[in-house]
């Protein structure tokens, strides 16, 4: 995955504070513009106790990609088997 320069600092952040609970969602469609967009997404799946969403803080656009951490890691994993590829 390229992060792009202005999203370097919130990336290192997320993946500093990320465990087993958390996963990275990459290749996000468009049309997900904000982490409740992403909460929605992942939602189903299991438990979710946050999802945040890589904005560009210059131009406010999504940058495809997000962090969400559910409650377990097994819905983690669910997570990850479901929506993979």
């Amino acid at each position: 995955m390229v992060v792009p320069p202005s999203l370097l600092d919130f990336t290192k952040e997320m993946i500093a504070k990320s465990d087993d609970k958390t996963v990275l969602a990459t290749y996000l469609l468009r049309e997900i513009e904000e982490d409740s967009h992403l909460l929605a997404l992942f939602k189903p799946i299991g438990d979710v106790s946050s999802a945040k969403l890589a904005i560009a803080p210059k131009t406010g656009t999504s940058g495809a990609y997000g962090f969400v951490t559910f409650v377990t890691k097994e819905d983690a994993q669910t997570a990850i088997e479901e929506l993979n590829g």
